[in-house]
């Protein structure tokens, strides 16, 4: 892993906010043909999370400049992330207190938009409801720590994460099918159903991640509902998830539902390449 010095910026402090409260934010992207694939939605993610974390002197321009000056490498993931210095303690927000930037890349093995299906479970994890942060990528992910160890455990490739009022195994409760799935450990969720794909809205849980922002704005068939239930699984033709630095991933399993269907999705695979190296 290469750890890159934005702005001559000096070591990041043991007592730096994003250590000491989760203070902070980041992006993850993939670098694809030494090139940073879909940078312009990174940097609106990146704006945007300064703007409602009151991050006043993040400069969306410098950092990218600072990212298109770097010599890339073929195949590598790229995450910036923004914290605030040390300053005095306390949660509220030093006033004069400027951002620190880390920016790392790291090189991967992993395919972009990969054919080969995953399998999901269902997390005891739930997802934490705070619609301040729903839709940010901030430092604060224990949820996903929790429920991403409990995947590891049982061999899963992944898994979904519900609200929490009924958070529990897929088969040990019987209104467990009406759970409102929020997202996967790792990425946003859509079903394929009567043409339309659809991903729940992420009004107070989630991330708004790049690829789930360019389906909706780009794709006519992609479509955010207010509800996705573990239940609407049964009736999917077709399951993926999406994230900025995998792409579009099949689903071939989730709990005790199987898909051996993936031709929209692989169409929205293809869809993607293309779109993402223009």
């Amino acid at each position: 892993m290469q750890i890159h010095r934005y702005e001559n910026q000096t070591q990041l402090s043991p007592f730096a906010r994003g250590l000491s409260y989760g203070d902070g934010f980041f992006t993850t992207a993939r670098i694809q043909d030494q090139q940073v694939l879909l940078l312009p939605l990174h940097l609106e993610r990146l704006s945007m999370a300064a703007e409602r974390l009151q991050f006043n002197d993040f400069d969306a321009l410098k950092m990218a400049q600072y990212l298109m000056d770097l010599v890339l490498p073929e195949q590598a993931v790229l995450k910036v992330i923004v914290t605030r210095e040390a300053a005095e303690r306390g949660y509220a927000i030093p006033q004069n207190c400027r951002c620190q930037v880390l920016v790392s890349i790291e090189s991967t093995s992993i395919e972009y938009c990969a054919s080969h299906p995953l399998r999901l479970m269902v997390c005891q994890t739930p997802v934490s409801l705070q619609p301040m942060l729903a839709g940010i990528k901030h430092l604060n992910r224990l949820d996903n720590v929790l429920a991403k160890t409990e995947v590891q455990s049982l061999e899963f490739d992944d898994g979904l994460m519900l609200a929490p009022r009924l958070s529990t195994t897929l088969n040990s409760e019987p209104n467990n099918r009406h759970a409102h799935v929020v997202c996967s450990t790792q990425a946003n969720v859509w079903l394929q159903m009567r043409g339309k794909v659809i991903t729940p809205a992420l009004k107070d849980a989630g991330v708004n991640g790049i690829i789930r922002q360019l389906l909706l704005a780009e794709h006519p068939n992609a479509e955010e509902v207010d509800v996705v239930r573990l239940s609407d699984f049964a009736k999917a033709e077709e399951v993926f998830l999406s994230n900025a630095v995998r792409g579009i991933m099949p689903i071939a399993q989730v709990g005790e539902q199987h898909y051996h269907q993936h031709t929209k999705t692989q169409q929205l695979s293809d869809w993607l390449k293309a779109l993402a190296h223009d």
